[in-house]
């Protein structure tokens, strides 16, 4: 089975589900990923039977094992956008793309080199970074990372980017998250909201 498909599965579920790994519903999963739902279900069954996801009805949760692979997958990624966007100047969502090509083929020596090399931005989508709905009303912080393209282009379209300070407004009762952008308040969904990484200023 394609190694890489696995693991955008992985990466998927921990964009959509946050720390807590899940249950995701199988069609979010393949919305992030772009896929027709029916096309993951024997990829899941296979990871299910090897440990990696917990299949409920219609939804997948991360086992303890996929969650350790999927913060692996999720680290390269962030290290890769980084490297392409900070240092080489390729605009997000090109450097997005290219960062989902290269991390399942790119070695852990390469990732280090390059964490070693960048310091502290390679390791800002890492254990600095949390979901932005991990944050309270009132903190200002900045977004360090986007996980997945599905919103990216809708996001950088906001100017809601890496680097960009932005303050928690509030959290709606539906899980929304409203920001203040640029002297504008802008609402997110909670799915959005959890695949931007920030740090508090």
């Amino acid at each position: 089975m394609q190694t890489s498909l696995r693991e955008d599965i992985l990466e998927a579920i921990l964009c959509l589900a946050g720390e807590g790994g899940g249950p995701v519903p199988v069609a979010e999963i393949a919305a992030q990923l772009r896929a027709e739902p029916r096309t993951l279900d024997p990829v899941l069954a296979e990871m299910a039977r090897e440990g990696e996801v917990t299949l409920e009805g219609a939804t997948a949760s991360l086992t303890g094992p996929g969650m350790d692979r999927a913060r692996g997958v999720a680290h390269r990624h962030q290290v890769l956008q980084c490297f392409l966007s900070e240092r080489l100047g390729i605009d997000g969502t090109s450097a997005d793309r290219e960062a989902c090509r290269l991390e399942h083929q790119v070695s852990d020596e390469t990732i280090d080199r390059l964490s070693e090399m960048m310091g502290e931005e390679a390791t800002a989508g890492g254990s600095g970074a949390r979901p932005l709905p991990d944050f309270g009303e009132g903190d200002v912080v900045r977004v360090q990372l986007i996980r997945g393209s599905s919103a990216l282009d809708r996001l950088l379209d906001l100017g809601i980017l890496p680097g960009e300070a932005v303050e928690v407004r509030r959290t709606l009762p539906n899980g929304a998250v409203v920001l203040l952008v640029k002297g504008c308040d802008i609402a997110i969904s909670p799915e959005i909201a959890g695949s931007i990484l920030a740090v508090k200023r």
